[in-house]
């Protein structure tokens, strides 16, 4: 076995952690060369079992229609014996084959799309809001974080955020986030986008996740040049470690 199909035997057969299924993809994708030996790999264990399940057949068969019935115990019990290394050979490639679908699956098969990472983050990160004090807006605020994080009523809470934000005579972030998040959950993008913009633009923040949540919101949103648009979003937020640069590189990683 030459050297290109040993790592290939080895890489599904093993166990590739993240960086090592990146980089078999990625070489995939740039040489030619490889990609032929991983089909040509793909091809012998999909003939290695196909003979193997034809000689199973075939076997059946003859004890079936050709050996008295008397000798057929006599031939299972010889047989096998006869080309039990070969059998053994190929249900060996035939085990390879399957553990080549499972781990090929796993690895190009499973890859989760920009999109839906944005899902499970919104689903995971957005459960519940967080809001700050503001002078004498406290009960206002914390009815409206109630009924979005325990009565499930996020029309009611956007109300009250939306009439806090239009009294307030701070730029406060933390109301102009939870808006955001409302209107996203809610499906209005354009109105999410517009609020996060507001976000992004507050100087002097030491976290500041706005573009970032507008990267998420194209993406969401999905509309001709969001993703596009998103990406650049995402490379700045992870070049300049905006807040969600974390986030950021792992739905890069999924483009």
């Amino acid at each position: 076995m030459n050297e290109a199909l040993t790592y290939i035997d080895d890489f599904f057969r093993g166990t590739p952690g993240p960086n090592e299924k990146k980089e078999f993809e990625k070489r995939l994708q740039e040489d030619p060369a490889f990609a032929e030996e991983v089909a040509f790999y793909v091809a012998t264990i999909n003939v290695l079992k196909e003979d193997a399940h034809a000689d199973r057949r075939e076997r059946f068969r003859n004890f079936r229609s050709v050996a008295p019935a008397e000798d057929v115990e006599e031939d299972i019990k010889v047989k096998p014996m006869r080309n039990s290394r070969r059998l053994s050979w190929m249900y060996a490639a035939a085990a390879s084959m399957l553990i080549l679908l499972t781990v090929g699956w796993w690895v190009f098969g499973n890859r989760e799309t920009p999109q839906e990472m944005c899902d499970n983050y919104i689903n995971k990160e957005f459960k519940e809001l967080r809001g700050t004090t503001m002078g004498g807006t406290q009960d206002s605020l914390q009815l409206a974080l109630d009924l979005y994080n325990s009565k499930g009523k996020p029309n009611e809470a956007l109300q009250i955020f939306l009439d806090l934000d239009a009294k307030d005579s701070t730029v406060n972030s933390e109301l102009k986030k939870n808006i955001g998040i409302v209107y996203l959950k809610l499906g209005d993008y354009d109105k999410a986008l517009e609020y996060f913009k507001q976000l992004k633009d507050i100087n002097g923040l030491r976290y500041n996740p706005g573009e970032f949540l507008q990267a998420i919101t194209l993406l969401k949103r999905n509309q001709s040049g969001d993703a596009e648009l998103a990406k650049k979003y995402l490379q700045h937020v992870d070049e300049v470690n905006l807040g969600g640069s974390d986030e950021a590189k792992k739905i890069l990683d999924s483009y």
